[in-house]
């Protein structure tokens, strides 16, 4: 994706395309952890979650802002962190 994907429909073919061809899994078999940019709001995410449960089946959903996880690489509770991508940069 070019951008932060807005379309549900693209994000159900590409869980499909992972899953099925890069995975050889099938989600409803496996919680999913999913890493997200902090642009993304609670109703985006809320789609997401129930694409999931109600078309994969999957048994859990776990999501995290990427910022925060990146922070706990370092073991710090207060750091300033720039994440700088190809899209998007974050402080």
């Amino acid at each position: 994706f070019n951008e932060t994907p807005n379309d549900i429909d693209a994000i159900e073919f590409m869980l499909k395309e992972i899953s099925n061809k890069k995975l050889n899994t099938d989600l409803h078999n496996h919680h999913v952890f999913l890493v997200e940019p902090p642009i993304h709001n609670r109703d985006f995410r809320l789609k997401i979650v129930e694409l999931l449960f109600e078309k994969f089946k999957t048994p859990g959903v776990f999501m995290h802002k990427a910022p925060v996880l990146s922070s706990y690489v370092f073991a710090k509770e207060n750091l300033i962190l720039l994440d700088s991508g190809a899209y998007h940069t974050y402080c």
